[in-house]
């Protein structure tokens, strides 16, 4: 078989390359989603009850120990309870006073990056690790973050951390009202579940959406100029003040665009709790359906 040789135009040349990476990856889901009307999502949403859909058993069962029942699988009352206790923890002023934190950790990583491609081969860089279970993986999961948890509850009485898990201690100490019904603060499993959410699910999708915009701008080289004109225009060579970043209109615009053609959860699932009716259409009790964003 003779070789086909690969020269720059076939790097440069990206304006052939299709971003609808849907229709490759999951064909079948493509082709049913044009088989329906795209009305057809609206009025679930509109027209049908949410607590007639629900996240599906098989994801709820084969995700559990990764997520325990954290605010990515919980449903109902308690998702709503669980996100009035977390959502302060993400207000701007709590991201603001959490920004050198990322720096300090970025600057690490990048440090470490260079130390390994500089004193190891390529090869033992991506060397892959024997995994543990899932199940026992999420126990031993479960037993860190839960002594974590608990050392932090005995040191931050007087003075807590200003971190994810400081914020959410701290808005957990009050009792919360849900739908008129007075809610307990998170229990010590509740805690372990939204830490175990947010460590992966945070971790997964900011690392997804990265790794898709670097893909983007090494395909665009002239993105990849403009980007650094602008920080240095706006940065200059010094330490990153987190309220600049609202002036890097183009660095947003790059990132919207990134999130829009490759976002970091492409789909949603939903699994009927009982027969539903939406016009002339019935999905029948425990079906579930999947669509693209």
């Amino acid at each position: 078989m003779k070789r086909k040789s690969l020269n720059s135009s076939s790097f440069d040349d990206s304006s052939n390359h299709s971003h609808d990476i849907h229709a490759i990856v999951s064909p079948y889901y493509s082709s049913w989603q044009k088989s329906y009307d795209p009305e057809f999502l609206k009025k679930m949403s509109t027209k049908v009850l949410a607590k007639t859909w629900g996240k599906p058993s098989v994801f709820r069962n084969d995700r559990y120990p990764m997520f325990g029942n954290g605010l990515v699988m919980a449903e109902g009352s308690i998702w709503v309870h669980h996100r009035h206790v977390i959502a302060p923890t993400f207000s701007p002023l709590n991201l603001k006073g959490m920004a050198s934190m990322m720096v300090d950790s970025t600057r690490k990583m990048i440090d470490k990056w260079v130390s390994q491609i500089c004193g190891c081969s390529i090869g033992k860089l991506f060397t892959i690790k024997k995994t543990l279970e899932a199940k026992k993986l999420g126990e031993e999961i479960d037993k860190l973050l839960l002594s974590i948890i608990e050392a932090r509850m005995k040191s931050d009485k007087r003075q807590p951390q200003q971190d994810l898990l400081g914020h959410l201690l701290q808005e957990n100490h009050h009792d919360d009202q849900v739908d008129g019904q007075v809610k307990k603060a998170l229990s010590m499993r509740e805690l372990v579940d939204e830490c175990k959410t947010f460590f992966f699910g945070g971790y997964e999708t900011t690392a997804l959406s990265i790794t898709w915009t670097l893909m983007l701008l090494a395909m665009h080289e002239d993105w990849q100029n403009q980007l650094r004109d602008e920080i240095k225009e706006v940065v200059g060579n010094d330490e990153l003040d987190v309220n600049l970043l609202a002036e890097l209109k183009k660095m947003k615009l790059v990132m919207n665009e990134a999130l829009r053609l490759y976002p970091p959860s492409p789909n949603v699932q939903r699994q009927a709790k009982e027969d539903i009716q939406i016009d002339h259409l019935v999905v029948p009790k425990e079906v579930t359906f999947g669509s693209m964003l």
